[in-house]
C-alpha cells in the first residue's frame, strides 16, 4: 500500500480496551475509515469507504470478538478490493451468500445419504 493519504493505526490495543461510553456516541478513528464506535458498554467497528462515487459503511463485528488487529486485516483487504473496483460490501455478500448455498448442498448430502441408508436397511 502506499503512504499517500491521512495516517493508518492511530489506535492502541490499550486505547480501545479501555474505551468507555457515555450518554452519547464516540467514534475513534484509526485511519483509512476503520472506526471504532463506542455505544454504552457496546463497542464495535464501522469501516467507511467509497465505491462508485457512493460513500458506504461495512460493519465489521464488535470489540472484543473483534480485535484491533482483526478490524486493520479487514480495512486492508477492503482496500486491496477497492484497488481492484470490487465494492467489499458486494464481496462480502457474495462470499455469505457461497457459504449459505454450500451450507445446503452439504445439509441436502447428508439427508440424501441417510435416506439412501434407511432404504438399504428395510
Amino acid at each position: 500500500m502506499d503512504n499517500h493519504g491521512p495516517p493508518l493505526n492511530k489506535l492502541s490495543a490499550n486505547e480501545v480496551k479501555n474505551a468507555k461510553g457515555s450518554g452519547k456516541i464516540r467514534k475513534l478513528a484509526d485511519g483509512g475509515g476503520l472506526t471504532l464506535i463506542v455505544k454504552g458498554e457496546s463497542k464495535y467497528w464501522w469501516l467507511r469507504h467509497r465505491f462508485a462515487g457512493n460513500e458506504k459503511t461495512l460493519s465489521l463485528g464488535s470489540y472484543p470478538q473483534v480485535t484491533l488487529a482483526d478490524a486493520r486485516r479487514a480495512r486492508d483487504e477492503a482496500r486491496a478490493l477497492l484497488q481492484q473496483n470490487t465494492d467489499p460490501s458486494a464481496h462480502r455478500q457474495r462470499e455469505s451468500t457461497q457459504r449459505v448455498s454450500d451450507g445446503e448442498n452439504t445439509f441436502r448430502t447428508l439427508c440424501e445419504d441417510w435416506y439412501k441408508h434407511q432404504h438399504q436397511c428395510s
